[in-house]
């Protein structure tokens, strides 16, 4: 009986997930799913090609720290405080590291500090 039963919920369950799945949901006949951007002919358009589609993911994409980050690195583009910075030290290396700008390039001092010295 309980054999019977366990079989019976197998196969419920299979037919439910089988009725699941939609027609034309973005896969071929194979089962593989379909993307766009994954074909030899597939090249990159720029962020500004989905801004016509999609204007509120681009504005807000625009403001954060990753849309940001495709803006050439200059003094100009960076939120940093150059003037109030401190040093980050990295224990795992005993590294400590300082970002610094002269004019308007901007740098990163890499130093060990050992004794009073640093090296």
């Amino acid at each position: 009986m309980k054999y019977r039963l366990a079989k019976l919920s197998a196969l419920a369950a299979l037919a439910l997930l089988s009725a699941c799945r939609t027609p034309g949901s973005g896969s071929t006949e194979s089962g593989a799913p379909v993307y766009r951007n994954l074909g030899s002919d597939a090249t990159y358009v720029g962020k500004e090609v989905c801004r016509g589609c999609h204007a509120t993911q681009y504005d807000t994409f625009i403001k954060a720290e990753m849309g940001r980050s495709f803006a050439k690195a200059t003094l100009a583009n960076s939120a940093a405080d150059f003037e109030n910075a401190k040093p980050v030290y990295d224990r795992f290396a005993d590294l400590t590291y300082l970002p610094f700008a002269v004019g308007d390039s901007m740098y990163l001092m890499e130093y060990r500090v050992v004794g009073r010295d640093t090296v």
